[in-house]
């Protein structure tokens, strides 16, 4: 059960339309199953994710994270 909770957390990537879902869904808002399904997926590794100590709040972009990671490979 470990791993799969692991691997659910390395894979998390923050997607702004399942959070648009989120709101929606909390708000009360109707929510196909297919959205409803793909929901319950994404909170789950988002869930994982925040347990494992990744930054969950989607504040930074992609370009933001490679220029971190490119600032590393210099140093």
């Amino acid at each position: 059960m470990e791993r799969a909770l692991r691997a659910r957390a390395e894979t998390w990537q923050y997607n702004r339309e399942m959070e648009k879902a989120a709101a929606l869904d909390a708000a009360g808002g109707t929510l196909s199953n297919s959205v409803r399904l793909a929901l319950g997926y994404y909170r789950d590794g988002k869930n994982a994710a925040q347990a494992a100590g990744r930054d969950v709040s989607g504040s930074g972009d992609i370009g933001d994270s490679l220029a971190a990671a490119y600032r590393s490979l210099s140093n």
